[in-house]
């Protein structure tokens, strides 16, 4: 959802993390993936730093700046928003990606990730 047009900011280590910010071809092959099943998860770079934190820490060098966005609480919404909404992927896909796909690659699957007598029932409802 953010480009690389992020580091040509003044507060661009805000929008330091790995991998890298990308530029908007490389987004649209992101969905791409993310839509056709070549990408199985979506997470994030979670990381709680803020940026009076990175300028203190790095010291003028942004070789030295901690790594990663505080983002984790807004993925979810995020790409809902971006990805269902826009018509990038469907209301299904996104649940792959966000639960059933995960829990099946941790070794969770059935218990976690899908709503089935004897799983846990882990639920968000999203609203518009």
């Amino acid at each position: 959802m953010l480009d690389e047009r992020q580091y040509l900011r003044e507060d661009a280590m805000k929008f330091i993390l790995t991998p890298p910010l990308r530029n908007i071809r490389e987004q649209d092959a992101l969905w791409c993936g993310i839509s056709d099943g070549t990408i199985d998860v979506v997470a994030t770079d979670h990381c709680t730093f803020s940026y009076w934190q990175r300028l203190k820490l790095a010291k003028g060098n942004f070789s030295r700046c901690p790594n990663g966005l505080p983002v984790v609480e807004n993925r979810l919404l995020l790409l809902f928003s971006a990805g269902v909404m826009s018509g990038h992927i469907t209301p299904e896909r996104f649940v792959a990606l966000t639960s059933s796909k995960p829990a099946q690659l941790f070794g969770l699957w059935p218990r976690k990730g899908c709503l089935a007598p004897g799983s846990d029932a882990d639920l968000i409802i999203i609203t518009s």
